[in-house]
């Protein structure tokens, strides 16, 4: 049986994560650009919870939405309230979230593979969702080109291996598309899509000197590849 942290040592954990957090600097703010347009594609009605906003990157695309934002850092908090006047800010981890509504669109970027139970997560957002409500995850993809590439150069391990860039953002797992897949069907939801975006072949680093003309191309290569590009995303609803 797994056992975890307490509340209270698990909001300070992910306070501590916070501070080290960069994933929207240089080539990861590109990439949560490039995701924001994917997720508008599936947002549906008015009210959007976002879990786990950090700094409020993606939301600024949102902001014409009836806003929950729930993070677990109050400093992050602190800026999301300065920066979303309008939204409703929630400092607390989502496992002890309790809404007062349900909401049409339920966005899980970056959550799923940070959380202590990604399972735990997807029920509760399941039952948070509206009759014909949807929720947009996106988590990385271990199998992904560029980690098999990194197996085979003696890099990682093994495909769900962490790198020093994984750990600085908190990861605790990278799943493959088979177990991404098995959370939405054990909360009784259904998958309306699966898809993949970033055919990343090399690091971060060595992208950023491409041109974002080329940087684009691969975002997009991974829409025609999923089951091997970087990230990988899921638009679920009930069944």
């Amino acid at each position: 049986m797994q056992t975890y942290r307490c509340s209270s040592e698990e909001m300070q954990w992910q306070e501590r994560v916070s501070r080290t957090f960069d994933y929207f600097d240089l080539l990861g703010a590109a990439a949560t650009n490039y995701s924001l347009e994917i997720v508008k594609r599936h947002l549906a009605g008015e009210r959007l919870l976002e879990v786990g906003p950090a700094d409020g990157h993606m939301t600024r695309g949102l902001s014409h939405f009836h806003l929950t934002l729930v993070e677990p850092s109050e400093t992050l908090c602190q800026t999301l309230r300065k920066s979303f006047p309008r939204a409703k800010v929630v400092c607390s981890l989502i496992e002890d979230f309790v809404p007062c509504e349900r909401f049409d669109s339920i966005l899980l970027c970056h959550v799923l593979d940070n959380v202590r139970d990604p399972e735990e997560v997807v029920r509760l957002a399941a039952k948070w969702l509206r009759a014909k409500g949807r929720i947009i995850a996106i988590v990385s993809n271990s199998e992904s080109l560029h980690r098999q590439a990194a197996v085979q150069m003696g890099l990682l391990s093994t495909v769900d291996s962490f790198s020093e860039r994984d750990k600085g953002q908190g990861k605790r797992r990278i799943f493959n598309q088979k177990e991404f897949r098995q959370l939405f069907y054990s909360a009784g939801l259904s998958i309306e899509l699966f898809g993949g975006y970033w055919l990343k072949p090399l690091s971060n680093q060595q992208m950023e000197q491409w041109t974002p003309e080329m940087i684009d191309a691969f975002f997009s290569l991974g829409e025609r590849h999923p089951e091997i590009a970087a990230e990988m995303y899921i638009v679920a609803g009930r069944q």
